[in-house]
């Protein structure tokens, strides 16, 4: 979900998708920098802190100018990665000529811990020196996350120019070639979305996906291609999946995935929904509502369960899988968009069974944040979603959601989501559930 949760067309990650973020045919994200939150944390737990030296030992200590000041390697600016001809595979070290930029180092190289009694400055320092911090070690805090930064996580360079290195690979045997500079992370870097041109010049979009070598491939590996045999035939806009390529290179599997590219993008990068999309014509929601309503009318037989519902439903009492019915598994504002009055939908990496509008609930409880959006998907999915069925697929969402915030992750969207559930916990106890079991307000 935008649980994003980031166009395609939309890694260890954390059980369940990203909500919109993990994306492909999207909205191109910039480069991602620790932020000052990140850097509190990342401080916060290092544990215990070293002596703090006064103002005249630190201005002994400070490393030249330009030095990295015991942070990560510092490195030039890099250029476009798609015009890199190989990786830099020079020593990942710090590039100002091979000096040391440990901060707990003098102009002389020589620690103050190193020295001896002797030393003229030793016993200067040691009395300006504050006392050592406790030693009892303070569990580190969970980075809280709004939905805008979840793809703003950092992504070390090795990795980067290992992806971009096998995405070159991928395009080579598909037979295309980069078109402009545009290209989109996925999730942790767990994806390279990018678009191409094929020999005949037609536009089209390849995604790569890496995972260790040595894990199982994840469902959201044959999502696509499960969506072309369940999705044939239906009313749906969506990209149309060409040809898949898989191979393995040193100690990572890649897949890469060539699809048709339409001239639309989704509303937004990640599973926050931009105001203007409650402007969109009753066409539009009408023509969703249509694509949504087919998809839970396909055939299910052989499509395995959307693992994240499932997990959440299960965490709430017994769970009728019988009853589910094909779901997209992932439906947020940044696996959506408009080609005029017909909904386009990205993303289908969690195809599989779910409860009964579970999209037309993930879609409600993420957009909760935008009032205007929210009462859009009100208005042409409240019958569904007042169901008793809707209520239930619903709690099943909200359990997912607040796991997410657990993990300091779309904390954003908690005061609406948490405010909405406890109205529909009001619902649950007083209507029948049609055998399935009605779970508490899970936040």
């Amino acid at each position: 979900m935008g649980m994003s949760h980031s166009a395609d067309q939309g890694t260890d990650r954390p059980v369940g998708p990203p909500m919109g973020d993990g994306l492909d045919q999207r909205r191109t994200k910039k480069d991602c920098r620790l932020t000052g939150q990140d850097m509190a944390q990342l401080t916060a737990s290092r544990g215990p802190t070293q002596p703090s030296p006064s103002a005249a030992a630190s201005r002994r200590r400070a490393a030249p100018t330009g030095h990295c000041r015991g942070l990560a390697p510092c490195r030039a600016p890099a250029t476009h990665p798609h015009l890199r001809a190989e990786p830099r595979d020079r020593a990942r070290g710090c590039p100002h000529n091979g000096a040391d930029c440990s901060p707990n180092r003098t102009r002389s190289g020589i620690h103050p811990a190193h020295r001896g009694a002797h030393h003229p400055n030793a016993r200067r320092e040691q009395c300006m020196t504050k006392p050592k911090a406790s030693s009892v070690a303070v569990p580190a805090l969970v980075a809280s996350r709004m939905s805008s930064e979840m793809l703003g996580l950092p992504l070390p360079e090795d990795a980067r120019d290992r992806l971009h290195v096998q995405a070159r690979h991928g395009a080579a045997v598909l037979g295309v070639v980069v078109d402009g500079t545009e290209c989109v992370w996925g999730w942790r870097g767990g994806s390279l979305s990018l678009p191409v041109l094929d020999t005949s010049g037609a536009q089209l979009w390849m995604k790569l996906r890496s995972r260790p070598a040595g894990k199982a491939a994840p469902p959201t590996w044959s999502g696509v291609a499960t969506a072309e045999r369940v999705m044939t035939g239906l009313p749906v806009l969506r990209p149309v999946l060409i040809a898949q390529e898989t191979w393995t290179c040193d100690d990572f599997a890649y897949q890469a995935e060539l699809a048709s590219r339409l001239p639309v993008r989704s509303f937004s990068p990640t599973r926050v929904a931009p105001e203007w999309v409650a402007d969109l014509p009753a066409a539009w929601w009408a023509d969703l509502r249509a694509a949504l309503d087919s998809l839970q009318g396909a055939a299910s037989a052989g499509l395995a369960t959307v693992a994240w519902q499932e997990a959440a439903a299960r965490s709430v009492g017994a769970v009728d899988l019988a009853s589910w019915v094909p779901s997209h598994g992932d439906m947020c504002a940044a696996n959506l968009g408009a080609a005029g009055a017909r909904a386009v939908l990205f993303d289908w990496d969690y195809i599989g069974c779910g409860p009964r509008f579970a999209d037309a609930a993930g879609l409600l409880l993420s957009s909760l944040d935008t009032p205007d959006v929210a009462a859009r998907v009100t208005e042409h999915f409240g019958d569904q979603l007042d169901s008793p069925a809707g209520l239930y697929a619903q709690s099943v969402i909200a359990v997912h959601w607040n796991r997410r915030f657990k993990a300091g992750e779309h904390v954003d969207l908690a005061p609406a989501l948490r405010a909405h559930m406890r109205t529909v916990e009001e619902r649950l106890s007083l209507t029948g559930n049609r055998g399935e079991p009605l779970p508490s307000t899970p936040c």
